[in-house]
């Protein structure tokens, strides 16, 4: 996992040169102001996802991980709190749906921490990082986001 602001050159100089090609690129697209929906990068290797959701209570939320993909995940308006947890899911998940949909979840998730992100903030979590993202702050509030999803296949 990898927290930084989307201005901050000198830690985003840290992920590989492919995902700063492709966090350049979607920063360029949001610049464009485009409406929710899927904005292809380089087909399913690499797209986005720009968001308008509703934050909810952590409580309702499900922790998931990733097998196939890595998520980039910035705010562009509102505030999120992330649950994260600094090692990887070490038991298997009560949820899985990894073959069908890159997706599972877990019920519980031991040492989860969590941290709250503002307009311009982003995270990287890479495949098996286990993360619970759209939960409220304080009380469920608009939130308006943007998801880089690269292969990491993408990163051999």
């Amino acid at each position: 996992m990898l927290l930084a602001h989307k201005d901050d050159a000198s830690t985003l100089a840290l992920l590989p040169p492919v995902l700063q090609r492709y966090l350049h690129q979607m920063l360029a697209l949001l610049e464009q102001h485009p409406q929710p929906g899927r904005y292809p990068i380089e087909g399913d290797k690499a797209f986005v996802l720009v968001c308008e959701e509703m934050t909810k209570p952590a409580a309702s939320l499900r922790p998931e991980i990733h097998a196939r993909y890595l998520d980039i995940q910035l705010v562009i308006a509102g505030h999120e709190r992330y649950g994260i947890r600094a090692r990887r899911a070490t038991t298997p998940p009560d949820d899985d749906r990894l073959v069908t949909q890159d997706l599972a979840f877990f019920e519980q998730l031991v040492g989860e921490q969590f941290v709250d992100l503002a307009p311009g903030e982003l995270v990287v979590f890479l495949p098996g990082e286990p993360h619970r993202p759209l939960c409220a702050i304080d009380d469920p509030a608009p939130v308006r986001k943007a998801i880089l999803k690269v292969e990491a296949a993408m990163l051999d």
